[in-house]
């Protein structure tokens, strides 16, 4: 009961959320195959195929019947993801700080190291 109960949902979901609403639409590919059979009768899936889906949208006498095919439009994707939408007013939340004040202790240098001596800087000394 409880696995049937899952399935259901994820379905449900899916339809929502997804293209997979497309698939319900699975039999009006075929019915309309018989209808382009029935004018043309030597067209193949194939041909039906190409002529709908790979050749652009094409504004034949027979337009809106091809939109109703399956991925043709996108007009039942509904927005029903967990997350919510944003806010319409956008909240501002100003948060109160504190100043922190850091005591720095004084500093006094007392290694000088050799490399910052003044007298390692001399020209060179004549050899005798």
């Amino acid at each position: 009961m409880h696995r049937a109960i899952s399935i259901l949902l994820l379905t449900i979901y899916l339809c929502n959320t997804t293209e997979l609403i497309e698939l319900v639409k699975i039999p009006v590919f075929f019915a309309h195959l018989n209808e382009h059979r029935a004018e043309k009768p030597g067209t193949s899936i194939w041909g039906f195929v190409v002529e709908h889906y790979f050749s652009g949208d094409v504004k034949d006498k027979d337009w809106e019947r091809d939109m109703e095919l399956p991925f043709k439009s996108h007009e039942h994707v509904t927005n029903a993801s967990p997350v919510p939408p944003p806010p319409s007013q956008p909240q501002l939340t100003i948060a109160t700080q504190r100043q922190v004040v850091v005591v720095y202790p004084a500093y006094i240098n007392r290694f000088h190291p050799l490399i910052y001596h003044p007298d390692i800087f001399q020209p060179p000394k004549p050899m005798c």
